[in-house]
């Protein structure tokens, strides 16, 4: 919480899998998230600069001004209030003062030393371990 998912995830993927997501803190691949609606494709790695320099060629060939207005009315009906931003932030910010929570990111410091880069890798698996 406090960085929009909240506010955001649960219009792309529904109610109960946003609780499965954010509440369960588990990692998901790239084929489960697409199945979710969570991303819109999973795109094999050596598939990925020719689908983004179509996609960008495609977009290039239209007229800005249409862009720029369809994108408007998609931002206005699909991001959250700002009001709500605020109120997230503010609920992760004291959740974050608490006790439980600084003894969890001590441990989780700890563990980010002792395991290495597949701490970053595989954040939600270790921090339900802790």
């Amino acid at each position: 919480p406090g960085g929009g998912a909240i506010e955001r995830l649960p219009g792309l993927v529904g109610r109960a899998r946003a609780v499965e997501i954010i509440l369960g803190s588990d990692d998901f691949d790239a084929d489960l998230a697409q199945l979710y609606g969570w991303i819109n494709r999973s795109i094999p790695d050596a598939e990925l600069d020719a689908f983004v320099d179509r996609f960008a060629q495609r977009l290039a060939s239209f007229e800005r001004p249409p862009l720029i207005a369809a994108k408007a009315l998609i931002n206005r009906s699909s991001l959250p209030r700002e009001e709500d931003l605020v109120e997230s932030h503010d609920a992760f910010m004291h959740a974050a003062k608490g006790v439980s929570a600084r003894v969890r990111a001590v441990k989780a410091r700890e563990l980010a030393k002792s395991v290495g880069p597949d701490f970053e890798l595989r954040l939600g698996h270790y921090l339900g371990e802790l």
